[in-house]
């Protein structure tokens, strides 16, 4: 990458004839203290010097047979060395008077490729084709140690085997099991490069401990990399690229922490800078991209205008970038940022509320992570992270069923804290279905409770992200009254989810959060759920406490009516437990349970369900409490029924003897009345105390003169109290119906039809008795024969100073209303039909 700050200082050209063709400089060492370049061919070398131009040679080979292919400069000791094609190490002493004194320093057995001295200057490293040969500088380049390159000794660095399996079998990270089921291949197909010159490559690192020597084993023919110290010990081989080979290009990174080489990759097709450990195994790579981008060309001229093949993008560009060959980045004069996608027309532009500073120039793009590098005026560098590119490629996340990454969406718009509603608002029916897999990918619960708790009703974030997305050609359609409110919706089907897990309880605060988020919140739900896993009670109510006061919660728990719940609550309140505890136990001591809810409804000033609970209190008193109330009634009508009607029927029996009696007595009673209550005064004074004592003649006494008067009189008044009975009868049999229905018995249904039949068969039994007791009503004389009115005008005649000390509606039948009202319940008639 080009840092934009960087600028060339000074362009110097020197045109060197003598050097072209055949003669071309193919090496070069510096002095630069003299200022002065050596430039070594196949067979002179030369010297230039930039003071005053002028190139001079120095050193030719007299045989033509051998060439030359080296040299080093070794500032401290003045000399130059250079290595030859037959093997022999040659040095140049240059005096004061710039006089040359060239010395063999020995002899290899192989050609010599490569020179090179430590960074200080102390080691001189000469290798040929199978061997690296170390010399000291400041003993007259005396051997420190020799080493043979191709072997199969890996080095001091080899990696221990501590028994966790073969590589196929062990954890790869994130690259997951793909590259377990990678199978080594020990041959590549391509072995090395075509344009490879096979010499071998010295770099030494920059605290001169260790060297690395790339070169082509005589063995396989690969390019191998070896390490070594600097007392010419072997440390490490490079590990062999899987369908890959090492091209000639190596470097040691300044700092001393990696080698990078040049490899290629897919036969030659994907070329990258590989990081290289100095234990020989790769850390990382930096893949080059290729500069054809599907047939499109993109340029930026010097007057600010950017092209898109023969199309102008844009007519003031003054930087720009291609991301992922399918976004266009590019930064204008206007101090605005422009993302122009390739693959169609659309332009999003003004990224950012914020604009950037005068003169801002685009670095690059990282892929991994969706950054903008930005370089200030100032040569400060800026990072953003830029919307378009952000939601461009989560949308293509989420958009496919088959291809969704939900995990990898929500990382990104959780580290750019972009409102995770956006997960479901672009395309709400598959997030719904795929609410599983959302959970199994995601697996940690802060994370599941965070999208939970930025679930928002009012939000619709596809209507707000949509304009940034850059490639809109297959958008998924969405009906909003469907799929909205959906805060209850998602909370009711995560709770189902997290809940049908095999290990439910990791994820208890997402649980609760589905609780906590629903319209209105349904906490009496959440410690319900909490009262049925008290081993998590203590941090769930911490974690509940960040959306709802402890005291609210408290007043919550009392509205469950578990008051072992209120009292685990106000431990976590600050609450005395003078205040709360009078108030629990006055509630728990009362009995029934509805009566008990309706008193804690009061208490919390919900009227609505305080009214529902004392409903459920009364009906509970009626439908528990038949026994105590309504059998009462019932036991009353049947002891009537059942002593009354015996007694009835004696009456009736005594009345008709003393009847016959009375017709053979022929005492007067008017002479019985005159002695015991004297003279009748005409006042009406002395005609209700003569009434008195006619009420006090007719005796219900067993024996008494006027007895049959008194059972007449007897009978009127039972016959018309059980005539009245009939409304309580109705009465009774609905409540029995009632109580049958709710319980879904047929006891009281049964005791109804009973008391039914037994009170009409009772009343059957007076109708017929009534014509013996009592003569006919005047009323119905007309209804009746001659034969019939002629018997009862002489009874009347016979009896009458009898009758005369009855009063007048005693003389005559009651009459029965029973027969003629609907007192009867057609349920209970078995002589009706339905």
């Amino acid at each position: 990458i080009k840092m934009q700050n960087l600028s060339l200082y000074n362009t110097r050209a020197i045109g060197l004839h003598d050097l072209t063709g055949a003669n071309v400089a193919r090496r070069f060492a510096i002095d630069t203290d003299k200022q002065i370049i050596y430039l070594l061919n196949s067979h002179s070398i030369y010297s230039l010097t930039l003071e005053d131009e002028k190139l001079k040679s120095i050193y030719t080979t007299t045989d033509k047979t051998i060439t030359l292919e080296d040299l080093s400069y070794i500032s401290e000791l003045n000399h130059l060395c250079f290595g030859l094609s037959n093997g022999d190490l040659v040095s140049i002493q240059f005096d004061n008077d710039f006089d040359e004194n060239v010395n063999v320093i020995g002899t290899l057995e192989e050609c010599i490729h490569e020179l090179k001295s430590s960074p200080d200057l102390q080691i001189l490293v000469a290798v040929t084709n199978s061997k690296v040969l170390l010399l000291s500088t400041n003993n007259d380049y005396e051997p420190i140690a020799e080493a043979i390159l191709d072997t199969s000794e890996f080095g001091e660095q080899q990696l221990v085997n501590v028994g966790w399996g073969s590589k196929t079998t062990q954890f790869h990270g994130s690259v997951g099991k793909k590259a377990a089921l990678e199978t080594a291949q020990t041959t590549p197909t391509t072995l090395r490069a075509n344009d490879d010159d096979n010499r071998s490559r010295i770099v030494w690192r920059d605290d001169g401990d260790l060297f690395a020597i790339s070169f082509i084993s005589l063995t396989n023919q690969w390019r191998t990399i070896k390490i070594f110290n600097k007392q010419g010990q072997l440390q490490a081989t490079n590990e062999s690229p899987l369908n890959g080979f090492i091209e000639s290009a190596i470097a040691w990174k300044i700092s001393g922490e990696f080698i990078g080489a040049a490899m290629r990759f897919n036969n030659g097709q994907k070329l990258t800078i590989s990081f290289l450990e100095k234990n020989g195994l790769k850390h990382g790579e930096l893949v080059l991209e290729t500069a054809v981008l599907n047939g499109r060309f993109v340029g930026l001229t010097e007057n600010y205008r950017l092209y898109l093949n023969t199309a102008e993008l844009a007519h003031n560009c003054n930087s720009y970038f291609i991301h992922d060959k399918t976004i266009l980045v590019y930064s204008t004069l206007q101090h605005q940022l422009a993302f122009r996608s390739l693959v169609n027309d659309e332009i999003v532009a003004g990224i950012s509320q914020r604009r950037t500073e005068r003169g801002t120039r685009i670095v690059c793009t990282a892929f991994t992570d969706l950054k903008l590098v930005l370089q200030m005026p100032r040569g400060n560098l800026e990072t953003i992270y830029p919307r378009p590119l952000l939601l461009t490629y989560i949308s293509a996340d989420l958009i496919d069923s088959e291809t969704t990454n939900y995990k990898r969406a929500f990382e990104l718009m959780r580290k750019n804290r972009l409102n995770l509603n956006f997960l479901y608002d672009y395309n709400p029916k598959q997030f719904f279905d795929n609410i599983p897999s959302f959970i199994s990918k995601t697996r940690s619960d802060d994370d599941i409770c965070l999208f939970i708790s930025e679930i928002d009703n009012e939000k619709n974030t596809r209507e707000e992200y949509m304009k940034y997305i850059l490639k809109q050609e297959k958008h998924p359609p969405i009906d909003a009254k469907i799929w909205h409110p959906k805060a209850n919706l998602l909370c009711e089907k995560f709770r189902s989810c997290l809940l049908s897990t095999e290990n439910c309880t990791e994820h208890m605060n997402s649980i609760l959060t589905t609780f906590v988020k629903q319209s209105p919140p349904n906490m009496e739900g959440a410690l319900v759920f909490l009262s049925q896993h008290p081993k998590y009670f203590d941090n769930a109510i911490r974690y509940l406490t960040y959306f709802i006061d402890i005291d609210r919660l408290y007043d919550t728990a009392l509205g469950t009516y578990n008051f072992d719940l209120v009292l685990m609550i106000s431990e976590k309140t600050q609450k005395d437990p003078k205040e709360y505890l009078p108030e629990l136990n006055q509630l728990r001591l009362i009995n029934n349970y509805h009566w008990q809810k309706f008193k804690i409804d009061c208490r919390l000033k919900r009227f609505k369900k305080a009214i529902e609970n004392a409903c459920d209190y009364f009906v509970e008193q009626l439908l528990n409490r038949p026994d105590e109330h309504e059998n009462e009634r019932f036991q009353e009508f049947i002891n009537i029924l059942e002593n009354n009607h015996p007694q009835f029927a004696d009456d009736r029996r005594t009345l008709v003897t003393r009847s016959n009696r009375n017709a053979d007595d022929s005492g007067s009673i008017k002479t019985r009345l005159t002695k015991k209550s004297g003279s009748v005064s005409s006042s009406k004074k002395s005609q209700r105390r003569a009434a008195q004592q006619l009420e006090k003649l007719i005796q219900l006494k067993e024996g008494s003169k006027h007895e049959d008067l008194a059972i007449v009189r007897e009978l009127w008044l039972l016959v018309t109290k059980i005539d009245k009975q009939n409304y309580d009868v109705r009465h009774v049999n609905k409540i029995c119906y009632q109580i049958s229905t709710h319980q879904n018995s047929l006891e009281y249904e049964q005791k109804g039809e009973l008391l039914q039949n037994k009170y009409n068969e009772y009343l059957n039994a007076i109708e017929k008795q009534l014509t013996t007791i009592w003569l006919t009503n005047p009323e119905q004389q007309q209804q009746e024969n001659v034969q019939v009115m002629v018997i009862n005008k002489k009874i009347r005649e016979k009896f009458k100073k009898e009758l005369d000390l009855v009063s007048n509606q005693y003389r005559v039948s009651p009459v029965l209303v029973s027969k003629t009202s609907q007192w009867k319940l057609v349920l209970f008639d078995s002589d009706i039909s339905v």
